[in-house]
């Protein structure tokens, strides 16, 4: 079942996926540059502009993986506040 595209890019979808402590889930659309992402593999990764591809069949894609076309989350590490004092 494929969700309409609206429903996919609306990040109250992934508030109920199951992520890791840490972790947002955010559809593969709004990860941006220097965000550090879980790779499948289980490292985290940091991303940059040339890990971004677009395939007019697969769509955007993240590393080489389409995250099943949108429809699977990207996890990506939350990060302290910049203006959090010490």
């Amino acid at each position: 079942m494929s969700l309409p595209k609206s429903e996919c890019t609306d990040s109250r979808v992934w508030k109920e996926a199951n992520c890791p402590n840490g972790y947002e889930a955010k559809h593969i659309s709004e990860v941006r540059v220097g965000d550090i992402v879980l790779h499948p593999d289980g490292n985290e990764r940091t991303v940059c502009a040339e890990n971004f591809t677009r395939d007019p069949f697969m769509g955007l894609s993240l590393f080489g993986s389409s995250h099943k076309s949108g429809l699977e989350p990207v996890f990506v590490k939350l990060l302290p506040s910049p203006r959090a004092t010490t």
